[in-house]
């Protein structure tokens, strides 16, 4: 190339500046990025919020951490507060995950039992505690009761 036309070609690349609309993708990735670390943190301070000021109704999607099937998760919703305890009942089924509404023939027992409130914290530390709900529909179905029933071992058929 003759040194004529070098010189031109490097006056018109200086003139020409760099088209600011080449960086619209990374600008909008960026931007993506910083509004789901900004949800994520927001999302992890509520529900550190929640495990400490539990609420009636609050559901407790747990994972059974020794449980090798793939129906390893379970919910604990509450029924009441007593000073630092809480009165929880536990749901019929297991779940292959985190759900956001009960199947149709689920629900919670109305058998209760009491936990501490720091037994909560510990299942967050422990990795056990998956997700705290509250606020649901009650579409979700996690105001369902079911009633418990013992079968008789004594009967003979």
């Amino acid at each position: 190339m003759p040194e004529e036309m070098k010189g031109k070609i490097k006056q018109l690349k200086s003139a020409v500046g760099i088209p600011k609309y080449m960086f619209a993708g990374l600008i909008l990735i960026g931007l993506s990025i910083a509004f789901f670390s900004y949800s994520s943190s927001q999302n992890a301070k509520l529900e550190m919020e929640y495990i400490n000021s539990p609420l009636i109704g609050d559901v407790y999607i747990l994972k059974n951490l020794e449980e090798s099937s793939e129906y390893n998760h379970y919910l604990l919703k509450v029924n009441d507060i007593e000073e630092d305890s809480l009165v929880v009942s536990i749901n019929s089924y297991t779940y292959n995950g985190i759900i956001k509404e009960l199947d149709p023939a689920d629900g919670f027992y109305n058998v209760t039992y009491s936990i501490h409130k720091d037994e909560v914290k510990g299942y967050d530390e422990s990795g056990e505690l998956k997700k705290v709900l509250r606020d649901y529909s009650s579409l979700a179905g996690f105001d369902r009761v079911l009633e418990y029933q013992i079968q008789d071992s004594t009967v003979v058929e």
